[in-house]
């Protein structure tokens, strides 16, 4: 009985990137890449997922905006313990493809750990899911030289990636 209800299963993917950083300084969603090439970028490589593909919680979900620059790899677990009723884990650890468009210029985006729970009936299923997303270098804003006007340059640092959580719940009714 357990081979039929205990799942392992392994995901990886890869988006292109391009050398081109985003034109909101720091920011890393799809919304703020350069559409066409331009200031140093001499073609635009950026190939994206679509945004209906969803791999994560947090991370290409909501502050990527779809899976783009990057390496993915994604192993998850579930275990059906009653006939409708799923619990699952799954851990998403990104990579930049082109390091020089992130915003710390280092490969490593971060960790996200996804449990979700669900109910799956004839007519009815409900979810509820935690996620928790653990930025690395390559989300962390680089120390930067500032002119002060006369002053000199100083530096400063534009600040670091921080956590990440959400807690979600779907309901879907089929008629």
């Amino acid at each position: 009985w357990m081979n039929e209800r205990l799942k392992f299963g392994f995901e990886t993917g890869y988006a292109s990137g391009d050398s081109a950083d985003s034109a909101v300084p720091g920011n890393v969603h799809i919304s703020t890449k350069p559409k066409i090439p331009g200031q140093g970028d001499d073609k635009y490589s950026l190939f994206a997922f679509d945004r209906d593909y969803h791999v994560d919680m947090i991370y290409f979900r909501q502050i990527a905006g779809a899976v783009h620059n990057a390496v993915y790899l994604r192993p998850s677990l579930s275990f059906d313990f009653a006939k409708a009723f799923r619990i699952s884990a799954t851990n998403i650890t990104s990579f930049a493809a082109r390091p020089v468009a992130t915003p710390g210029n280092e490969a490593p985006l971060g960790t996200e750990f996804d449990v979700a729970f669900s109910f799956e009936g004839e007519a009815l299923s409900l979810g509820i899911g935690y996620g928790l997303f653990i930025p690395f270098a390559g989300l962390d804003h680089l120390t930067s030289d500032i002119n002060n006007e006369g002053f000199g340059f100083s530096s400063i640092n534009l600040g670091d990636a921080s956590n990440a959580q959400t807690f979600q719940f779907n309901a879907t009714l089929k008629f």
